[in-house]
């Protein structure tokens, strides 16, 4: 590595660190205020690897450090995943989902995604205890109306009645618009739920 690219690296791990030294010379840069926390990576660099300086040990360093940080934001993500019908099998009873017009996911804060067959299997898994409800970051339901389509299950609409027939029986369809709950209402005899209500119909 030449001179030109040591001080171009030198002076951008500088800033990003908050300041470290501007010289390569070995003086010692004058500072007003030092900057522990800078000091102490180049410090714990220059004993992690022996025999190099601490610039080649910190431009070693990053493409490692970048990469951890890449997977760390990865892991958390708390995007939802798609459902896949025929592969993906419900968290709670095992069985694969088949019924697009069914199904149901829970993400975590740290991004833990649960899969469901059916309305029965995901509340009576978020009702279980297994997570603390306080932890899901997101709660979705598959809209009836639309094969597949995740929607936010706190702001759906439900119908129950006996003439729905859901992989595990649960009776519970969910809408993303009223319009589609009202006509599916009328034909199925059933009556309406809110969130709040679905969710205690398998405690």
């Amino acid at each position: 590595m030449n001179g030109e690219k040591v001080n171009s690296m030198y002076s951008s791990i500088s800033i990003f660190l908050g300041g470290l030294p501007r010289s390569l010379s070995g003086h010692r840069a004058i500072r007003s205020k030092p900057r522990p926390a800078a000091l102490t990576i180049v410090a714990w660099l220059s004993t992690a690897i022996p025999g190099r300086s601490a610039l080649q040990k910190i431009g070693s360093s990053l493409p490692i450090l970048s990469i951890s940080i890449f997977f760390l934001f990865i892991s958390c993500s708390t995007e939802p995943e798609p459902l896949v019908y025929g592969t993906d099998v419900c968290h709670f009873c095992k069985m694969t989902l088949m019924d697009k017009k069914f199904g149901a996911e829970l993400v975590t804060k740290k991004g833990k995604v649960y899969k469901f067959d059916d309305m029965n299997c995901f509340l009576k898994f978020y009702n279980s205890g297994l997570e603390n409800i306080e932890e899901y970051h997101r709660k979705l339901v598959v809209d009836f109306a639309s094969e597949g389509k995740l929607i936010d299950a706190t702001q759906a609409f439900y119908i129950k009645s006996s003439a729905i027939r859901s992989p595990m029986d649960g009776q519970v369809a969910a809408f993303e618009l009223k319009a589609n709950s009202d006509r599916y209402k009328i034909e199925w005899k059933g009556i309406y739920l809110a969130w709040g209500e679905v969710i205690t119909q398998y405690k």
